[in-house]
């Protein structure tokens, strides 16, 4: 540490940069000046304020980085986590997913996370020139050496320590939160997608990935900057062929498919290297907001020939298809019912559902033993509105989507129909008995669902979550997310 530089303030960085930068400083002063000592008191007596002064950085070193680690645990492997602690390697801390990471479990207290490291870093500068007097064999002043920047370093680190406690705590209701902004956002975008295929007449059929989707959202984020980011990914068949029940898997009809996305930009997504297409995106209005909104279609793969099969079909026709377990159901499950909550009330989900609404596209080679059967899909007919239950209907079913939502995972967790061999539903009068057919068994299998998903299924069933908010509430999202998707994640 050259002398001259004793009076020179290092500006710390403003990003999460700053920890890295803040770790690595310290550790720099511990060693240097620990190399110090071991060559200057080999012999001679080291003077108490001096050990005093060693030792109370080693201790602010070791809390400091105690609480980096509770920072990234669960959020980085933890082989990453000694690199950028124990070795104070900034590189890592500058990367974008780790910062979009702890920015998201910081929440709202990012500045103040901020402002706590860069005092530290302001008070290690301060202690950097009184070591270097030290070094140079200036005399010493007596009594403690540093003590307002250690007492600051102290502080600070006592208060990051609990701000990063609390941000823990609160993480599983931030989640919530940014998950019904997230799910609010996705119905406005989905609606309106609906409704610019719609003003296409378009003769083919559009089918909608379900998809749960991990938020990226900052706590002053608003409904129209989330909608920016929204992309769709769909399927696109030019056949009009009808895809209704079918019990003979021999004479199934084959329908070319394309996977398309749909976002709100015209700069196109990565694009698979087996697609064989240059991207040339579409652009389809939704003249039913003001004003219109432009959805940008870009094609993501080539056109394959893939059987459009229901769920219901596959949990009822056992001996052509097999059974899913493990990760796979579980990822089903959550696929479902996160993307409930995200078509929640729009017209790609009707507002009474069931196994027979959920399809898979598959190829042949799909229907392998053991193969995935891909993502589900929903595929509405865009030339056919299903209407809205009646308020005498809703007082029989407040919820009736909810409802669904619980009989559907009722079936995937059992892996059978409630009600197998009926006949498919032609009106929201048949759909609602039919419902309440399900319900009715439902309730008395309750006790054959796995325990680690009882509660989930319960709680669709009936309870709380049926009454109170508003459906159209980000509360009422924010607790269906806890009660029903968040347990399936954990």
């Amino acid at each position: 540490m050259a002398s001259s530089n004793h009076n020179t303030k290092v500006r710390p960085p403003t990003s999460l940069e700053v920890v890295g930068t803040v770790l690595k400083f310290l550790t720099e002063v511990i060693m240097e000046w620990g190399n110090y000592r071991s060559q200057r008191y080999k012999v001679a007596r080291e003077p108490h304020e001096l050990f005093t002064l060693f030792l109370e950085l080693t201790r602010k070193r070791f809390g400091l980085g105690c609480v980096c680690e509770y920072l990234l645990s669960e959020l980085v492997p933890v082989c990453e986590i000694r690199l950028m602690v124990d070795e104070a390697a900034v590189d890592l801390w500058r990367r974008e997913p780790i910062q979009q990471k702890v920015w998201a479990r910081l929440w709202d207290s990012i500045p103040v996370f901020l402002n706590a490291m860069s005092d530290i870093f302001g008070a290690i500068d301060e202690i950097k020139p009184a070591i270097n007097d030290i070094m140079e064999g200036k005399v010493l002043t007596k009594g403690p050496l540093c003590r307002e920047p250690l007492s600051l370093i102290k502080d600070r680190v006592a208060e990051l320590d609990t701000l990063i406690n609390d941000s823990i705590k609160l993480a599983p209701e931030r989640k919530a939160r940014a998950q019904a902004k997230l799910c609010m956002a996705t119905q406005d975008m989905a609606t309106s997608l609906y409704h610019a295929l719609e003003s296409q007449n378009h003769t083919g059929q559009f089918a909608l990935k379900l998809q749960h989707r991990s938020p990226d959202i900052a706590p002053t984020d608003d409904r129209d900057r989330i909608m920016k980011d929204l992309a769709f990914q769909l399927s696109n068949s030019s056949s009009s062929t009808a895809y209704g029940h079918n019990k003979n898997l021999r004479t199934r009809i084959l329908q070319p498919w394309q996977d398309v996305i749909a976002q709100p930009t015209q700069t196109p997504p990565p694009i698979p290297r087996n697609s064989g297409q240059t991207p040339e995106p579409v652009g389809i209005d939704d003249e039913r907001v003001e004003p219109p909104r432009t959805h940008y279609i870009h094609p993501a793969s080539a056109i394959v020939d893939r059987y459009t099969v229901s769920l219901s079909e596959i949990l009822e026709q056992k001996s052509h298809f097999h059974a899913l377990h493990g990760d796979d159901l579980l990822k089903l499950a959550i696929a479902i019912s996160s993307s409930v909550l995200q078509l929640y009330g729009t017209p790609w989900l009707p507002h009474i559902f069931s196994s027979r609404d959920i399809f898979f596209l598959l190829t042949q080679q799909a229907l392998l033993p053991s193969a995935s059967y891909g993502d589900p899909v929903v595929i509405p007919d865009l030339h056919h509105r299903e209407s809205q239950p009646t308020k005498a209907y809703k007082g029989l079913l407040p919820r009736p989507t909810l409802l669904s939502l619980g009989c559907l995972l009722m079936e995937v967790f059992l892996w059978k129909p409630l009600n197998s061999g009926r006949v498919p539903a032609t009106s929201i009068g048949d759909r609602g008995r039919d419902l309440m057919a399900d319900y009715k068994v439902a309730r008395t299998l309750l006790k054959e669902v796995p325990w680690e998903y009882r509660s989930v299924v319960a709680d669709c069933l009936g309870g709380p979550l049926h009454w109170g908010e508003d459906e159209s509430s980000e509360d009422f999202f924010r607790h269906v997310y806890l009660r029903v998707v968040s347990p399936l994640q954990r």
